[in-house]
């Protein structure tokens, strides 16, 4: 079986990818194919094996990092809101606490004073 022959692109001067020399420019010769990414080796104003494959690949891998990243921050702020949580309620319940012994105090003064 004969090998699969690769795809051929033109690569500009300033590593612009294109199906060929006068095409639309359909990425750049940078490790994400945009414009300002970090450039990948090429052969400049050359027809030459395509690398899109290569920065899709890397596209798609950015993105499942993302997406792990994302998660593991989702988690780590669960965490902290979870936590954030129960200081407030302990705070609050302290409040709460403190405001009822004042005002059972106050019930009792006013007895004791006949004041109901």
């Amino acid at each position: 079986m004969p090998a699969k022959k690769q795809a051929q692109v033109w690569i500009g001067e300033l590593g612009d990818i294109r199906p060929s020399k006068q095409g639309p420019v359909i990425a750049w010769a940078t490790v994400d194919g945009s414009f300002q990414g970090e450039p990948i080796p090429f052969k400049k104003d050359s027809m030459q094996k395509d690398p899109t494959p290569k920065i899709i690949k890397c596209l798609h891998t950015a993105i499942a990092n993302s997406q792990k990243s994302k998660e593991r921050m989702m988690k780590e702020l669960e965490k902290h809101v979870a936590e954030l949580e129960q200081t407030i309620n302990s705070r609050f319940d302290a409040v709460i606490s403190h405001a009822q012994g004042q005002i059972n105090a106050l019930e009792a003064q006013r007895i004791f004073h006949g004041m109901d």
